[in-house]
């Protein structure tokens, strides 16, 4: 046997021993590894590959300092962030374990490689190197790709406070490689990883002896950033530009490794990597030259998305990029000005169904779309030639779809595009537009500094393909959901249309997008149609799940409400319909909660009505939904108004209300109880009307919610003049 083949049969041995545990300390944390979707043995696995070499104490020391950040979500399930089981375990090891140095090395490779690829070839590296040290032993076992790509998932969302990408743009920077963001893209070729894992930790036990030779063609930042900056080997890279070879050195003393960055290898050549002895000696060259990468992670921060969107087409068109982006940014907000002025809320969805009166308009504030634009652009303001130009574009889009439209006036001499190019441009602002649309309905955009979104193309969402056959100044029907979907889909990437009328929250890569009525707040001061997003992955005592569904199984009181007597009688704004949130029941369902919140409603006959819910029947429930103008005189709790014709007080919560008798506005006595009011918006989502529309069923009513800024006798007033009957005012 050869000195390095005796070499990685010590290291092996000796690594194996090192990961020995007593049985009870083991299944405690192989039970903590399962709950977060890790799995312990593949920890001990990938710990075998990437636990020989060594990292940097001052990576360590990043790591070290890494807190765990705990927020109470709802109903006992909270969002953790930072350090979790698989991470925590290696941290609490002894300095110098190999589970720290997994880990970095994973988190590095997690980010910016596609985490399901990254697993399969992972497996399969392992699998070679079992071979590789089994000789005359019989191999102990093999990495499942899938087990492996739940561990590695589970570090990616436990290190996702860690800044990689800024880490590979300064790398990008410094060795000049012109676009940062296609230089940080770039995945590393798989004979060249499968390698790296065994010859890296000969260098670093023989760095003085032991020389590193790579060719490649890619992926210099990541090589780089894992050799030097968390191994700590002292790096040169050399590459030629202009006939000339440019060489840039990271860390002291004489190289350890070298990587031929070649803008284009020969034909006879691959990506490759060989390890030498200082006396020109050979150890080791890679002999699988078929140069497959591991795929992309294609990942980007949410803040300026649409700059780098922009500026990517703008260097593949040859145009001036800055000009680009400006023109872009301003076409992008008067696409999302325009559509957003038009949006509707059907009452009934039916396609077939344009009575006017069954829409209610839905308005999204001028400052969300904003600040969702200065987001998505990273610019601190817009000026007010900008804002004119934006008014300009506004103006031009008359007629067609928005895919459709002529270059404004001025924008070709403006960016210097050509017509041939306006296509390609009009689609990239068509997709910020949407982007647009979505971040102006997340109610903490200042909390989401650290998000990473899709680099490119957002899959398609319901409300896209809505908006790509919109006809320009018509109606756009918009749903409840749609900015969940646009949002998650952002985050995960995932392409497939999960049912979202049953999810409430979806997570991944250690962030979280949920529903607004995920809160313990009055539905009044919910953002209706509005998401939240903050970095964690939710947790129940100890179990990581990525969804929180509803298990859709309301149970309405059939019982019926009891109408009070209509006109002239006094009403006040005493609560007459208490209601208490009972304990809610949670179940896990593979890689989801299942939460269901129950509603208790003590009423005068004696029976206790107990409506069991979720947060997405919730949300439904108050889109159809608007808060009651504000008033100029004062409220007060002891108010009372004598009702006009057709206002019928409600006591109880009857979800199947008889509305086929006489009345214009129904008003449920609510005030100061928001269990109660949220419990009204669902027995009104689930009122059928058998009047309808040419017979058909109604499913959904407009509904006033009256605020404290309203009083009570301009509440009724406005409930009495709202355009469409009947009416709901939830006091």
């Amino acid at each position: 046997m050869d000195h390095f083949s005796a070499l990685l049969h010590l290291s092996h041995d000796l690594e194996r021993v090192s990961l020995n545990r007593n049985p009870e300390g083991r299944r405690e944390l192989a039970r903590d590894a399962r709950n977060s979707g890790a799995d312990i043995d593949v920890e001990d696995d990938l710990a075998l590959l990437f636990g020989r070499c060594h990292i940097t104490f001052e990576m360590a020391r990043e790591f070290h300092n890494a807190d765990l950040e705990i927020l109470d979500l709802t109903d006992g399930i909270k969002l953790c962030n930072g350090p979790g089981p698989t991470v925590s375990r290696a941290l609490f090891e002894p300095p110098g374990n190999p589970y720290l140095a997994m880990v970095v090395q994973c988190s590095l490779l997690a980010a910016t490689h596609d985490i399901t690829s990254l697993a399969r070839h992972s497996a399969r590296a392992f699998e070679r190197e079992q071979v590789r040290v089994s000789v005359g032993r019989q191999i102990q076992r093999a990495l499942s790709a899938e087990n492996a790509r739940g561990t590695l998932a589970a570090i990616d969302e436990q290190t996702t406070w860690f800044d990689w990408r800024a880490m590979l743009v300064s790398i990008a920077s410094r060795l000049g490689l012109g676009d940062p963001d296609t230089a940080v893209r770039e995945t590393i070729p798989f004979n060249i990883f499968e390698v790296l894992m065994v010859l890296l930790a000969s260098v670093q036990r023989f760095p003085e002896e032991r020389v590193l030779l790579i060719d490649t063609t890619r992926a210099a930042c990541v090589l780089v950033a894992w050799t030097h900056y968390i191994l700590g080997l002292s790096v040169l890279v050399r590459r030629v530009v202009g006939g000339q070879t440019i060489t840039d050195m990271f860390g002291d003393g004489r190289e350890q490794v070298i990587i031929d960055l070649h803008p284009k290898l020969p034909e006879q050549c691959k990506d490759s990597a060989a390890l030498w002895c200082r006396d020109g000696t050979q150890l080791f060259r890679t002999t699988d030259l078929r140069a497959n990468n591991i795929n992309g992670s294609y990942r980007a921060p949410a803040t300026g998305w649409g700059a780098r969107y922009l500026q990517h087409y703008a260097r593949s068109a040859y145009i001036d990029g800055e000009r680009l982006v400006r023109e872009g940014m301003m076409l992008s907000a008067a696409f999302a000005w325009k559509f957003c002025s038009r949006l509707l809320i059907a009452f009934d969805v039916s396609p077939e169904v344009d009575d006017a009166n069954n829409f209610m308009p839905y308005n999204v504030d001028g400052c969300y779309i904003l600040e969702a634009i200065l987001f998505l652009f990273g610019v601190e303001e817009i000026s007010d030639e900008e804002f004119e130009t934006i008014q300009t574009y506004v103006n031009h889009l008359c007629g067609g779809t928005l895919l459709d439209t002529s270059i404004p006036p001025g924008m070709l001499s403006n960016t210097g595009i050509i017509q041939s190019d306006w296509e390609i441009l009009r689609s990239a602002c068509f997709e910020i537009s949407v982007l647009i649309y979505a971040f102006a309905h997340v109610d903490n955009l200042n909390e989401c500094i650290g998000l990473s979104i899709v680099e490119m193309v957002i899959p398609e969402s319901h409300f896209k393909r809505l908006l790509t056959t919109w006809e320009i100044g018509s109606p756009l029907k918009v749903t409840a959901l749609s900015c969940l979907d646009i949002m998650s889909k952002a985050i995960t990437g995932d392409r497939r249309d999960p049912d979202f009328h049953q999810m409430s929250l979806i997570s991944k890569h250690g962030w979280s997008v949920f529903l607004s009525s995920m809160t313990e707040n009055d539905p009044g001061s919910v953002r209706k149609g509005a998401v939240t997003v903050l970095p964690g992955t939710p947790c129940l005592v100890d179990v990581y799940k990525h969804r929180i569904l509803e298990d859709g199984t309301g149970s309405p009181d059939e019982s019926g409400g009891i109408l009070s007597s209509g006109s002239g009688s006094q009403l006040s704004s005493a609560c007459l319909n208490a209601i208490s949130l009972d304990l809610p029941d949670i179940e896990e369902k593979d890689d989801s909660f299942v939460v269901s919140r129950g509603y208790v409603d003590n009423h005068s006959s004696m029976v206790t009505e107990k409506y069991r819910t979720g947060y997405s029947e919730l949300y439904a429930a108050q889109w159809f939904s608007q808060n009651t103008t504000k008033c100029p005189h004062a409220c007060n709790e002891q108010d009372t108004v004598s009702l006009p014709p057709g206002c019928i007080p409600i006591y109880g919560f009857g979800d199947f209300l008889p509305l086929s008798l006489e009345g214009q506005v129904f008003i449920y006595q609510t005030a100061g109880n928001k269990h109660a009011r949220w419990r009204a918006l669902l027995a009104i989502a689930n009122i059928k009307d058998p009047k309808g529309n040419n017979g058909k069923d109604r499913t959904y009513h407009p509904v006033l919610l009256k605020t404290d800024e309203t009083c009570l006798q301009c509440a009724v007033n406005e409930a009495v003049a709202y355009p469409m009957t009947p009416c709901f005012l939830v006091l």
